[in-house]
């Protein structure tokens, strides 16, 4: 059986999600900005609005799966995969809803 790791100890394998966690962050905060600025001088107000949702989707769905792993990847593989599997149904109900919402 593995040795349990130490709860404060950091591993290659957290700083590698954290990056990934900050490069995702930097890229969609772009994307906010390049993509409300085109939308709305191309649409207006709601053409912005319809850009920062598009965003706020993928926030949800790239940064929540993000966050699963740096929360689980210490963890038993059983408990990580639930963290993971669980964090991924919530993020699909919530875009069910608002895709059934915004329609």
């Amino acid at each position: 059986m593995a040795e349990p790791i130490e709860v404060g100890a950091r591993s290659a394998e957290g700083d590698a999600y954290r990056w990934a966690l900050r490069v995702s962050a930097v890229s969609l905060a772009a994307l906010a900005i390049v993509g409300g600025t085109t939308a709305g001088l191309l649409r207006g107000s709601a053409g912005i609005w319809g850009a920062l949702a598009a965003v706020g989707i993928a926030a949800l769905s790239g940064l929540v799966t993000q966050i699963a792993m740096i929360v689980g990847h210490r963890r038993a593989p059983v408990t990580f995969v639930g963290i993971v599997a669980g964090s991924w149904l919530a993020k699909m109900i919530i875009i069910a809803v608002s895709v059934v919402v915004l329609k």
